[in-house]
């Protein structure tokens, strides 16, 4: 920031100097000519905009210092509505933990049940065959 302040004091001799180097406007048909020709409304102008420019340099360096850069864009407030979607995005992201974890527990319980019923084919076929051995006349 110091270093801003120094430019602009720079600028602002350099402006004050080439303030009496200048030559005068003379009016020619129009009176408004020298005045907003004059060396002191040019000087004027100048040493406004440096300093409307320093102010906002140096308030956007404050606002940045501080965090508060773009935290409102008119009725928007954007720290808000950042939070709210940290929130959400912290929220869907552990529902989808749990939504994997219930996934791995019904895979799981789909092969218990897929051994199982492997099983009972088996038990079933035995028993079949037991039962057409069992028969008269088979």
């Amino acid at each position: 920031m110091a270093g801003v302040l120094i430019i602009a004091a720079a600028s602002a001799v350099l402006m004050v100097i080439h303030l009496f180097r200048v030559e005068t406007v003379t009016a020619v048909g129009n009176p408004l000519i020298p005045i907003f020709a004059s060396r002191l409304m040019i000087a004027a102008a100048r040493l406004t905009l440096l300093f409307a420019g320093v102010f906002v340099v140096l308030s956007i360096l404050v606002h940045m210092r501080r965090g508060q850069w773009l935290t409102a864009v008119g009725p928007f407030k954007v720290s808000e509505a950042a939070r709210r979607l940290a929130a959400r995005y912290e929220e869907t992201r552990k529902k989808l933990r749990a939504a994997n974890a219930r996934n791995r527990e019904l895979a799981g319980t789909v092969d218990d049940l897929h051994t199982t019923v492997k099983t009972l084919r088996n038990q079933v076929r035995r028993l079949e065959d037991l039962l057409e051995r069992g028969r008269p006349g088979g």
